[in-house]
């Protein structure tokens, strides 16, 4: 319970501070769960991007990330997803991210059957961020999960949907686990994963997952 109430007060925290900084506003989404408020604020326009280097397996150092996304709770030294010119944690705190990416297209809202409160899905232009709560008050949301949707979204390390299976082993290695009718190539790597689905020996999706977020469920 500690270790939630304190993760909980410095993600709050962290986003009062940014709130400094950045004009926020309010907005409403679409909510099929008969509310269509969203509780996390909304600012800005998204735009698509990728990123070329990483600190992940087989590439090379990427340039350390700003100092918002060094202060969040995510796992600093697992798969992150590069977007622009700043770096996205899976574990951290979703108003920082939305702070830095702008209004989504849309979201959807749905009561959680693993974790407190609800979950968000939020989709933006290439890809869609999903979220999770750490508390018994549902308030802290957090980024559960970073789903690439198209091929205008490249990894920090430059796998991309629609990229040979070749190269998704010149650039990550051999995989951690291999799933599914041996075409889902998975990478875990500390308390988060990245997977690569293949078709065909080419890339038709890639999906980032925090496995951390174990230690919040409520349905285990």
């Amino acid at each position: 319970m500690k270790k939630k109430i304190t993760a909980s007060f410095l993600c709050l925290a962290l986003a009062a501070t940014i709130a400094i900084f950045t004009a926020c506003g309010d907005s409403e989404g679409n909510d099929d769960s008969g509310s269509n408020v969203d509780p996390n604020g909304t600012n800005g326009n998204a735009t698509e991007s990728g990123g070329n280097d990483t600190g992940t397996d087989g590439g090379s150092e990427n340039n350390p990330p700003a100092y918002v996304e060094r202060t969040t709770l995510g796992a600093m030294d697992g798969y992150f997803f590069h977007f622009k010119d700043f770096d996205i944690f899976l574990g951290s705190c979703i108003e920082i991210a939305r702070d830095r990416l702008g209004e989504p297209n849309d979201y959807f809202a749905e009561e959680s059957c693993a974790f407190h409160g609800r979950d968000y899905t939020y989709f933006y232009p290439g890809f869609e961020i999903s979220t999770f709560s750490t508390d018994e008050t549902g308030e802290d949301n957090r980024i559960l999960a970073i789903n690439v949707t198209n091929d205008t979204i490249t990894t920090p390390n430059g796998a991309y949907i629609g990229a040979s299976r070749e190269r998704v082993l010149e650039l990550y290695g051999e995989p951690s686990e291999i799933a599914g009718t041996n075409n889902r190539y998975r990478y875990f790597r500390d308390g988060m994963s990245l997977e690569f689905k293949l078709t065909d020996g080419v890339v038709d999706e890639i999906f980032y997952h925090y496995d951390a977020s174990d230690e919040y469920r409520i349905d285990l």
